[in-house]
């Protein structure tokens, strides 16, 4: 018997007959039953010689053969986990030094369900890990799908660059911004796509958002692989990359043609 809350759950039974088998696997017995209560008071082996003169003997139809029993706590530690019972349909049958080697098994018994609760124990918070992780691989998957497709269907182009300029990823609007041929090009360098001066005057944003740690814009003349140049706004954020414990930048490159076309055209008709 195993102790749940404040009754008693028969976990185990053998040459009992089938009709005490529903009775054992579904009924809960009360720890106030006094055979069971003692033992747990006292933590001692309780030896019922002749059942039908024992007074608190609690007697039902599935059990009634029942004439002598003997039943010893299962301790571990300070605490009772449950009992271990025999039970004889011959009056007196059971000994004193029945229930000391009785003693003795539920003394194993207590290390086997210890170890038991304990794998148990570790189970359950192994399935619990399991299922924080599968929950938090499907945010971060959720996350990963949303941000890609920003970057899939963004007007702009967006490149991630490293330190040295060079660029590691591109979104589609990127490619199609620059004329870029992934089937041909290979690693690009930002600098390759900017106006040798205007380079210059973007190579200071880098060091500012390390500084700042913030986004810095700048316009600048840009250049398409076939040699074309455009006007682009181009926005600088850093990125800390915890695998290489370096700074990355996100660039977001906007084509503002039109509007410096429309600048330029305002100011001459000043």
């Amino acid at each position: 018997m195993l102790i749940e809350g404040d009754k008693v759950r028969i976990a185990f039974w053998h040459n009992y007959g089938p009709k005490c088998d529903e009775l054992f696997r579904t009924t809960r017995y009360p720890l106030s039953i006094p055979m069971l209560t003692t033992m747990l008071e006292t933590g001692l082996p309780q030896l019922v010689g002749d059942t039908s003169i024992e007074p608190e003997w609690v007697t039902i139809a599935e059990t009634a053969w029942v004439r002598s029993s003997v039943g010893v706590p299962i301790r571990s530690r300070d605490s009772v986990l449950g009992f271990l019972t025999l039970d004889s349909s011959e009056p007196n049958f059971f000994k004193p030094p029945d229930a000391e080697r009785l003693r003795a098994f539920a003394y194993q018994a207590a290390i086997a369900i210890e170890h038991a609760r304990l794998f148990s124990t570790v189970r359950e918070y192994a399935n619990e890990l399991e299922t924080l992780v599968e929950q938090r691989t499907a945010e971060l998957q959720r996350a990963k799908n949303h941000v890609e497709a920003i970057l899939e269907h963004s007007s702009d182009g967006i490149a991630l660059v490293t330190d040295q300029g060079i660029i590691t990823q591109f979104n589609p609007s990127f490619t199609r911004m620059f004329g870029i041929d992934e089937r041909v090009d290979g690693n690009h360098s930002l600098a390759a796509f900017v106006d040798a001066d205007n380079w210059q005057n973007l190579l200071p944003a880098f060091d500012d958002n390390l500084l700042n740690v913030q986004a810095n814009r700048i316009e600048v003349v840009c250049n398409r692989v076939d040699g074309t140049g455009f006007d682009a706004d181009i926005a600088i954020a850093p990125l800390f990359d915890q695998t290489s414990g370096t700074f990355l930048y996100v660039c977001n490159v906007r084509d503002v043609t039109q509007q410096k076309t429309a600048e330029r055209a305002l100011r001459l008709g000043l």
